[in-house]
């Protein structure tokens, strides 16, 4: 049995509603232009139309739930700057009202403003023998609502996984690649901004640990059968936030009391990541036993809120074009 997937393309092809493009230099783009402009908006009836706060028609919910799926698709592939838009998008499917159907066809008019926006994957530009992964992460505290139930005073969180080379914090301007990117709501209600961020954080401790052992994998260097201790070997992971006291309370000698007893072995969950040297599983946490930051298989720094790269997943980026 053959099974035949379409024409051989080179260097310029589409596959799933992805524009895969290969310049000269090897340079990657992906883009989904031609998904985006297909995406036609939600039809809003004249009789609903009169007031923002009216109910919507069974049908205009169903408009409304696939161009949610459209703009979700296109989001996830490459076009992170709507990702924050479409999470909202799925918070206020329960109770939509017109008002909720206009803010939709606003994504939409954004979307399409900007459709031949995407990712590039530069060439040449990472020294693969000094590469770490670095893992940003975001959250806005208690001002979103929970998807299915409608509750309020959830937090949003977002979440971004880069590839990089390790010293690059410190240059002036560098090469990233954009691994994964998300942005949604905390399931657990939190009573401060302290907690929303180390929620958040040791949310994106798990993906860019998952990731750094997929890229150690790449290259060979991953034992399926002790994957983390393995992938900890391969690179270093760093850990971005933009809330001081959780970077603080992660890196002290001694662990500070914590009165939430959840929010606690969170914490102390994550310090024994920050203990480990490469090779090792977890560290021992002893004041005399922290690694230096060059020793350390993860590292977590904290990072001024007016350049944290993150903040996109957790507010508003669309305007009405």
């Amino acid at each position: 049995t053959e099974l035949v997937f379409g024409e051989k393309e080179w260097k310029t092809c589409r596959f799933c509603g992805r524009e895969i493009v290969q310049d000269d230099d090897f340079n990657v783009t992906i883009t989904c232009r031609h998904t985006i402009l297909k995406i036609g908006g939600v039809n809003i009836t004249t009789v609903t139309n009169k007031t923002p706060d009216a109910d919507v028609t069974p049908e205009e919910l169903h408009e409304y739930m696939s161009v949610t799926g459209s703009l979700s698709w296109v989001a996830r592939v490459c076009r992170a700057d709507l990702s924050y838009n479409v999470s909202q998008l799925q918070q206020l499917k329960k109770g939509a009202t017109v008002r909720t159907l206009r803010l939709a066809n606003k994504v939409v008019r954004f979307a399409k403003a900007h459709a031949s926006r995407g990712f590039t994957f530069r060439a040449g530009v990472l020294d693969w023998e000094n590469m770490c992964l670095i893992s940003a992460t975001d959250a806005s505290h208690a001002q979103e609502l929970a998807e299915e139930s409608g509750e309020p005073f959830r937090s949003q969180g977002g979440i971004i996984i880069l590839l990089a080379e390790k010293d690059c914090l410190t240059k002036e301007a560098t090469h990233i690649h954009i691994l994964f990117h998300q942005s949604a709501t905390l399931k657990r209600v939190v009573r401060a901004t302290y907690q929303a961020e180390t929620y958040q954080l040791q949310l994106g401790v798990e993906h860019v640990d998952v990731l750094r052992a997929a890229v150690a994998d790449i290259f060979g260097k991953l034992d399926h059968k002790d994957w983390e201790r393995s992938a900890s070997k391969f690179c270093q992971n760093i850990w971005l936030t933009d809330c001081n006291s959780t970077s603080t309370s992660l890196i002290r000698p001694v662990m500070s009391k914590i009165t939430d007893r959840r929010l606690g072995i969170e914490v102390a969950a994550l310090r024994q990541s920050l203990w480990r040297k490469p090779g090792e599983e977890l560290g021992a946490c002893l004041e005399d036993e922290r690694p230096s930051r060059e020793e350390a298989a993860d590292v977590v720094q904290w990072i001024d809120t007016g350049i944290m790269i993150c903040l996109l997943y957790t507010s508003p980026s669309p305007r009405d074009s």
